[in-house]
């Protein structure tokens, strides 16, 4: 949780690249500021369905295509979970969010740092 408060990546811009994203889609998001978590958490979709699922939200998508990005913390929680981008096209309307739609990034947050590139902004 102190990463996401006072980390050192709020508002970086971070890639990586297609060879290392576990869906083959590579990234580039921009991590969020403790405001725009709240904020996708708690007022925006997919956000609002998928936090109830155990995903936090930590970076918004920086190629335009709206998807958010979040740390999986469901199951045993631990210090390095997985982080997952939650396409914004399959929460329309209902209550819940296909599980199968999620796309895993990473195994673990630690791997995904150690592999992006900070871009600039």
């Amino acid at each position: 949780m102190s990463l996401l408060k006072r980390g050192p990546f709020i508002g970086a811009n971070l890639a990586l690249d297609d060879d290392d994203d576990q869906s083959g889609m590579g990234v580039e998001f921009i991590w969020m500021t403790p405001e725009q978590t709240v904020d996708e958490a708690l007022k925006a979709y997919p956000g609002r369905l998928v936090l109830k699922l155990g995903l936090l939200p930590i970076g918004m998508c920086a190629e335009g295509t709206g998807d958010p990005y979040f740390l999986d913390l469901r199951g045993d929680f631990n210090e390095d979970p997985p982080l997952v981008r939650v396409p914004h096209d399959f929460a329309g309307g209902g209550d819940s969010y296909p599980l199968d739609k999620i796309e895993k990034i990473s195994d673990h947050l630690s791997e995904f740092l150690r592999l992006s590139k900070i871009e600039d902004g």
